[in-house]
């Protein structure tokens, strides 16, 4: 009998718990720490604002032709973390994301990047690009070059995809002639640098995308080759859907005073899936739990 009421007495503390997290998530506040000479700013994600409140695409401080291109994607307003993080992207500041792709993590990597190199700047030398967004995959390329042709469609800049899986010969040309933004692999990246057929010593901008695949696919050592023949004055992003110790290291040696941004990851959504089936037995009846709602920071 003392065992059951000691089980008892802990599913109640579970369950007080549970619904505790609830109340607090029915009540989120958005905070962001203003960023000083040795702390980053930490931003905590918002939940979901109706479209009569929700800031507007141009209040983020976008152009014109952007806010077009926007408007003719039926997207009318950013999303909670794209309205927090935008604008410290327009003002030039460092980022480390913990986030998945579907938290609209694409439009606050490519919005950005394009209004940069609307600003007129002189001719691009050869082979060397203003922006460089790296990528794991060959898919994840294709996806993010795609977001930039649509995006930028009023401002058309030059943008090439440089990956394995197809011959070298289409984007050594693109790169001959100049681009002013890059999607790439770092393999085949680092291989053309090798050859001569690219380099980054012009870059304004790079984004490290998806990180924690990087890390296990081995790129990391590529990874840091190429930030060895970038300009050390720059702005940097980093993202991962997960932060071990290894990428947190890592971001530590080449991000500037970021602000730091995180979202609920896969293995968080994955708990708060289980916390539906905790159960509660007591007093003879049995009781289904409040899923957890998480939000991190």
């Amino acid at each position: 009998m003392e065992s059951f009421q000691k089980r008892d007495r802990v599913l109640d503390e579970i369950q007080e718990k549970v619904e505790q997290e609830m109340r607090r998530a029915e009540h989120p506040e958005r905070r962001a720490g203003a960023p000083g000479p040795a702390r980053a700013t930490h931003v905590t994600a918002s939940p979901p604002t109706s479209t009569a409140t929700a800031t507007a695409f141009r209040e983020l401080g976008l152009i014109e032709p952007l806010v077009a291109a926007l408007t003719e994607q039926e997207c009318f307003v950013p999303t909670p973390m794209q309205a927090q993080l935008i604008p410290s992207l327009l003002r030039g500041r460092d980022l480390l994301g913990c986030m998945r792709t579907d938290a609209g993590k694409t439009a606050i990597i490519v919005l950005p990047i394009l209004q940069r190199l609307s600003q007129p700047e002189p001719r691009v030398p050869s082979r060397s690009p203003r922006a460089l967004v790296l990528v794991a995959t060959r898919e994840r390329a294709v996806q993010v070059v795609e977001r930039f042709v649509t995006f930028g469609r009023h401002l058309r800049p030059t943008v090439a995809a440089i990956h394995g899986g197809v011959g070298q010969g289409l984007q050594v040309q693109a790169l001959a002639r100049g681009v002013d933004l890059l999607v790439a692999t770092p393999a085949r990246l680092l291989d053309l640098m090798i050859q001569r057929h690219a380099r980054l010593d012009r870059l304004e901008v790079v984004v490290l995308d998806e990180v924690d695949q990087m890390l296990d696919l081995g790129f990391l050592p590529m990874v840091r080759r190429l930030l060895a023949t970038m300009p050390k004055r720059r702005q940097t992003l980093l993202f991962s859907a997960t932060m071990p110790p290894t990428i947190t290291s890592f971001a530590e040696g080449i991000l500037r005073q970021p602000v730091k941004v995180s979202t609920p990851s896969a293995s968080t959504m994955r708990a708060r899936m289980s916390a539906t089936h905790l159960l509660k037995r007591g007093a003879g009846r049995e009781r289904r739990a409040t899923p957890l709602s998480v939000v991190t920071q």
